[in-house]
């Protein structure tokens, strides 16, 4: 292998593992990307339910007070009215509760994703870790395996220069 085609060999594998760097670096910057979206979008979750929750409160405590009003105002011609209002008050009482129920399993559900995800952006961190401490050991051994070879040239020059002395000396 001449100096020309070693210098070829060494740039490229600079180069190699520059591009990989940067590969790297870009996968990284995309996953930061995707959990800061991830983090908002819990937010935004979050916020919408808690504005879902407040209004429902808000309507739910309005209607009570309404119905109490009505109730003692004309507690004996609406009797029946009263109970069937009752009625529809449990209804959306229960109804609001399976909607903050659901709600709430939506909201455990998108946290679970969540840590899933990031449990998973350890994993490959800690695969990407390990496949450059490969390459980096890889590349340590070439570059011992390039001067081994550079010496074995180097005597091999020495010796058909005629200087006498074998290549192994």
């Amino acid at each position: 292998m001449t100096g020309d085609e070693m210098e070829r060999a060494i740039e490229f594998l600079l180069k190699s593992q520059a591009n990989f760097e940067t590969r790297f670096d870009e996968t990284n910057r995309r996953w930061d990307k995707r959990l800061e979206e991830s983090a908002l979008q819990a937010e935004a979750s979050k916020k919408r339910f808690e504005a879902q929750e407040e209004a429902s409160k808000k309507r739910f405590e309005a209607h009570e007070e309404a119905s109490k009003k009505r109730f003692e105002a004309e507690e004996e011609a609406s009797k029946k009215r009263f109970e069937e209002r009752t009625k529809e008050i449990d209804r959306q009482i229960a109804h609001t509760n399976m909607v903050v129920e659901a709600l709430a399993e939506t909201q455990n559900e998108f946290s679970e994703t969540v840590l899933g995800f990031i449990n998973s952006q350890s994993t490959l961190n800690a695969s990407f870790q390990k496949q450059i401490d490969a390459l980096t050991k890889a590349q340590q051994l070439t570059e011992q395996e390039i001067l081994n070879l550079t010496r074995t040239v180097d005597n091999f020059i020495n010796f058909s220069s005629g200087n006498g002395r074998s290549p192994r000396e």
